[in-house]
């Protein structure tokens, strides 16, 4: 019994042993736990795989039409002449240009630059009085071409990166927008007339550039591809809106909607 025991106890040093040297010998199961930690963060849905920043540049178009009228008076004959200007504001080629950087984890802090503009003709419609009867007002329409519309914007954004796949990045972001906008308007018509007076013409109109700086909002999504590890390419969605009012002399528009829907697509450098 005595050597049984002996011998019971010497295989299980041995075996002991063996199992502790096949431990040593294989690194591998010691890397495997820190290897598998390294994959996880590394993954497309981890804030490790995001990019530390981001630069944009791209070209589409506003969708959006804000047309308007207003209306003034001017003295004549010693009445007052009423004429009404409706404005066309169409769609229009724009760009959008940005970069932001991540800030905490999938967030970041992004500023984009918007510009659009376009050319329309104003449609115009006006009362003048008679130089001889009282409240017998002439009508006459005519046509006030090529007036300008400018809107540039400055957005001001927080930003959610969100990983799609190793190649595809969504972001979606909201913020303040701070607008310049520049509109052409009408102040002043000429009208042509003859003896005995009771028809006038529409000669032509005078518009000067007025400007309003409001402050509004905007919300929208980019999708980027990483072509390379740092160039890639994507487009992008903005919505913004703000209100303006232009006032030049005694014309005041009253309240107009400005901003709209941007569709635009460019480059991405990813840093």
């Amino acid at each position: 019994m005595q050597p049984t025991r002996q011998l019971l106890i010497s295989v299980a040093c041995v075996v002991a042993a063996f199992g502790s040297g096949v431990r040593a010998a294989d690194p591998s199961s010691e890397a495997a736990p820190a290897a598998a930690a390294q994959a996880s963060r590394r993954a497309p849905g981890s804030s490790s795989s995001l990019p530390k920043g981001l630069l944009s540049a791209n070209i589409g178009g506003n969708l959006s039409s804000h047309d308007f009228t207003n209306q003034f008076t001017f003295d004549l004959y010693r009445e007052q002449a009423h004429v009404d200007t409706q404005y066309g504001v169409p769609s229009a080629l724009a760009i959008d240009i940005g970069g932001g950087f991540r800030v905490w984890r999938n967030l970041a802090a992004v500023v984009a630059v918007t510009n659009s503009q376009s050319k329309a003709d104003a449609s115009i419609t006006a009362q003048v009085p008679h130089p001889f009867f009282l409240n017998k007002a002439r009508s006459i329409s005519g046509t006030a071409p090529n007036l300008s519309r400018e809107e540039t914007a400055v957005h001001l954004d927080v930003a959610y990166m969100a990983p799609l796949s190793r190649r595809l990045l969504l972001i979606a972001f909201g913020g303040a927008s701070i607008f310049s906008v520049n509109q052409d308007v009408v102040t002043a018509i000429a009208i042509g007339e003859t003896y005995p007076y009771d028809e006038a013409t529409f000669t032509n109109a005078t518009s000067t550039r007025a400007s309003d700086s409001p402050v509004g909002f905007n919300v929208g999504a980019d999708l980027a591809y990483r072509m390379w590890p740092s160039f890639g390419f994507g487009g992008t969605m903005r919505f913004s809106h703000a209100t303006a009012k232009f006032t030049s002399g005694n014309v005041s528009t009253g309240s107009l909607d400005v901003g709209g829907v941007i569709v635009s697509g460019g480059v991405r450098w990813l840093f």
